[in-house]
């Protein structure tokens, strides 16, 4: 749940006051699992980096696979 809130938090700070919903999360969650994106790099042995189209925005994301969840959001530019 803390991991959810920050990532809602930051995709509001970051994209521009975009407010994501739980759904819209697992919606991009899937996209990761099933590599509808773009894979940036491995950051550890359970985090990694993507670029996700979604809902006519790029997202930038760090992905737990372990937990199956967005720990937070990037800005695209960065």
């Amino acid at each position: 749940k803390a991991l959810k809130g920050h990532a809602k938090s930051r995709s509001f700070q970051r994209y521009d006051g975009v407010t994501l919903s739980n759904r819209d999360l697992r919606a991009i969650v899937h996209k990761i699992q099933t590599r509808d994106g773009e894979f940036v790099e491995k950051k550890s042995n359970r985090v990694t980096e993507w670029k996700i189209s979604y809902n006519e925005t790029l997202w930038r994301v760090r992905y737990d696979k372990t937990r199956g969840v967005i720990i937070t959001f990037l800005p695209v530019d960065s």
